[in-house]
């Protein structure tokens, strides 16, 4: 069973994605309104930064475009607070980004990433276990889709799904094993219906 420490401790391995790969981020580039809140989300008081990542929330699916550049920045500061702030929206739109940020080096992010698909709820698993499929071999990948994978599915599930739960702990063999098993069970939902 991997635990939450594992998880948070695993020592990540650098990855070069199109989803990773970071940028410059110059507030022109960004909406007015948008561009304001940079400077207190990279502020050092933490209620400045909370106060600012609020309002972008508040901003809601329109700012998500925004908010994806964000997670992108070299800015480690910003990139958390954007990753905090598509956590606390959960929305079904940031799914792919959040994936997408289950790679990033940093382990904190990692671990937004997936609490944030775990926010959005059972829409989520579907695109984590195509996740396997498509990047079995991540070790990021496995520890975050497991950790999500626990959350989301139900006991019934967990009992039925416990080889692809295992592959996934199991990082030894999971490259191989886990994307086939992820393929079974999207079959399954799919036939089933059940993963909504």
């Amino acid at each position: 069973m991997l635990l939450e420490k594992e998880f948070l401790e695993f020592k990540p391995m650098k990855m070069e994605t199109a989803k990773n790969t970071k940028m410059e981020i110059k507030p022109e580039e960004f909406r007015p309104e948008v561009a304001e809140l940079i400077p207190d989300l990279l502020s050092t008081h933490t209620l400045q930064r909370s106060s600012a990542r609020e309002k972008l929330e508040k901003m809601g699916q329109d700012v998500l475009p925004e908010v994806y550049k964000m997670i992108r920045s070299k800015n480690k500061q910003l990139q958390w607070e954007a990753a905090k702030t598509l956590e606390n929206m959960a929305r079904p739109e940031s799914i792919d980004a959040l994936i997408g940020l289950l790679e990033d080096e940093e382990t904190d992010i990692r671990w937004i990433a997936a609490e944030g698909l775990i926010n959005i709820g059972r829409a989520s698993i579907i695109p984590l276990l195509e996740a396997i499929i498509e990047k079995g071999d991540s070790p990021h990948i496995q520890h975050g889709v497991h950790y999500a994978l626990k959350k989301l599915l139900t006991r019934e599930e967990k009992s039925r799904f416990s080889d692809l739960l295992h592959a996934l702990r199991n990082t030894h063999n999971s490259a191989i094993i886990a994307p086939a098993k992820a393929s079974r069970v999207i079959e399954f939902f799919n036939e089933n219906n059940s993963y909504q």
